[in-house]
């Protein structure tokens, strides 16, 4: 049996204790999750809800977005520092990019104005070509600055800062991932629109037939007639990912687990995002869409010991929007 498979068992039964706990259910005896975790060692876990649902794109939603500001000024404590949970590096790929911008950084006196209760110094980061826009990594989001006292917190998340006399909004990893992550700088005869967008989407389509380009995880546009409680409805288009992973069994977050899992060893510099699929499938399977990845999908396979179909085509252009690499779930994973 591989380590990928033991990691896998491990993974689900940590999230199932994970859920346990935080529902605050009787006490059991330890001997059913003996047996449980000789099970999911064999791979037949996979019945254990773990900690989310997958994630489907596009993802639409009908939101009015908040209005982004510059946040209170107050004497207390400001935010401590803290690393960046996992949770908030798996959905934005560019807060797991080097830094390459001297702009990547947080002057102090906005930093102890943030709405959170800690942050990573260490992951603040610029996209390309807009140095208008730093994205913060935080811990804890919270209702308002920690300095003035009174803040609830609202679970870990990330911030965007904007301009040269910045206004503020933070999200949680929840808003980011349903396409929520979104406020408004109102101008004159519009407004800008900043955002952020998990891991995937190329363009985000806001209704009305307008369509933003995505850029390393971010929306920063100006948008004409867009004022204050305008309604928007939020469509996540393209799709670029390197891997992606299809759940096919109708069992909540299993197509996350895996994504944990191929992320630690794939690395960072490989985007895997999942989504569900109505339509059964009794085998997994593995599929490379270009030659140039058919050795990844070759050893994701060898990691999850299923079938693997590289016979990708080679000598084209990639198509941006298609997956590198296709998961496909079926219900052997719940065996």
């Amino acid at each position: 049996m591989t380590d990928f498979v033991d990691d896998l068992g491990a993974e689900l039964l940590a999230a199932a204790r994970r859920r346990s706990r935080r529902r605050r259910l009787p006490r059991i005896s330890p001997r059913p999750l003996i047996a449980l975790a000789a099970v999911a060692a064999a791979l037949a876990a996979v019945f254990l809800v773990p900690r989310e649902p997958d994630v489907e794109r596009p993802v639409p939603a009908g939101i009015v977005p908040p209005t982004a500001a510059t946040p209170e000024r107050c004497a207390g404590a400001g935010p401590t520092h803290q690393a960046a949970p996992d949770s908030v590096l798996s959905e934005l790929d560019l807060l797991r990019r080097p830094s390459t911008s001297t702009a990547a950084t947080l002057p102090d006196r906005v930093a102890r104005r943030l709405p959170v209760a800690s942050f990573d110094p260490d992951r603040v980061r610029t996209p390309p070509r807009n140095h208008m826009v730093r994205v913060v990594a935080a811990s804890d989001v919270l209702t308002r600055p920690l300095a003035c006292g009174g803040a609830r917190s609202r679970g870990p998340g990330a911030c965007v800062v904007w301009g040269d006399k910045p206004v503020v909004r933070c999200f949680t990893v929840a808003e980011i991932r349903a396409g929520r992550a979104f406020a408004i700088v109102p101008q004159r005869e519009g407004a800008y629109l900043l955002g952020l967008v998990p891991d995937g989407p190329i363009r985000v389509g806001i209704g009305q037939g307008r369509r933003l380009d995505v850029n390393a995880n971010t929306i920063a546009a100006y948008v004409h007639g867009l004022k204050a409680g305008d309604g928007l409805r939020i469509r996540f288009e393209g799709d670029p990912r390197d891997v992606l992973i299809v759940n096919h069994t109708g069992v909540p977050g299993l197509a996350s687990a895996h994504a944990d899992l191929l992320r630690r060893r794939l690395g960072p510099t490989v985007s895997v995002v999942t989504t569900v699929s109505d339509e059964p499938r009794r085998r997994t399977e593995v599929r490379s869409e270009h030659a140039d990845f058919d050795g990844m999908a070759k050893q994701i396979g060898a990691w999850l010991e299923v079938r693997v179909v590289a016979d990708g085509p080679s000598g084209q252009r990639l198509d941006p929007t298609k997956p590198k690499i296709t998961v496909s779930l079926g219900d052997d994973r719940m065996r």
